[in-house]
């Protein structure tokens, strides 16, 4: 038996997920400024592989609307970076940020502002 593409995708869910946290560590300077730096271009790579992951998840689902697709929307929260606690050998500084992943069905001309 043979099944279509359709057939075996799910109905997009028109919603937001639910909230999800990156976080890593930086401790290879005793300046708290560069390991801020080097925490958040670890974070900028942690978070685009998550949300390329969860965008992926939107990818196939179908839309029960007329020419609409299942789009991926997310949200993201401020960078929060603080001292981490005192582990031996574990990082002096931690950089965590928060994102909301979403699919939903949007025609063509349809953005969400």
């Amino acid at each position: 038996m043979r099944r279509t593409r359709a057939a075996l995708a799910a109905e997009c869910p028109n919603k937001f997920g639910d909230q999800k946290e990156i976080s890593t560590g930086a401790d290879n300077d005793d300046d708290a400024k560069d390991n801020d730096d080097d925490a958040k271009t670890e974070l900028a790579k942690l978070l685009k592989k998550a949300l390329d992951d969860a965008a992926a998840e939107c990818k196939d689902n179908t839309c029960t609307e007329t020419k609409a697709k299942c789009r991926f929307v997310h949200t993201v929260t401020k960078i929060n970076c603080k001292d981490a606690p005192a582990v031996p050998g574990g990082p002096k500084r931690m950089c965590s940020q928060k994102y909301r992943p979403g699919c939903f069905c949007l025609k063509e001309d349809e953005t969400i502002e």
